[in-house]
């Protein structure tokens, strides 16, 4: 009979694995959450900088038109964008 004990308790520490690996995506995702409510300013205004003198490099290369200022007035607010999941994500896989 006590064997039978036994044999019952290794499959627990495979549910408890199993749970530990949801508890682990559920801090995540809380962190993830966390850190979406900041500004993060410095990462946004760094890839607003970034962006603005790229657009400002492609621009003086080619012929405007009015689709090129549109998007070269979108280009500087994708990288802020973009550096800012990025940071993000780093933030998050260091944890």
């Amino acid at each position: 009979m006590s064997n039978l004990i036994k044999d019952t308790s290794t499959n627990i520490t495979h549910v408890n694995y199993a749970y530990s690996d949801f508890h682990l995506e559920e801090k995540y995702i809380e962190l993830k959450n966390i850190l979406e409510q900041k500004s993060h300013a410095f990462i946004v205004f760094l890839g607003a900088l970034i962006g603005g003198v790229f657009s400002l490099f492609v621009a003086y290369h080619v012929d405007i038109y009015f689709l090129n200022y549109i998007f070269f007035t979108i280009l500087p607010i994708g990288f802020a964008y973009l550096l800012r999941k990025i940071y993000i994500n780093t933030i998050i896989k260091i944890e």
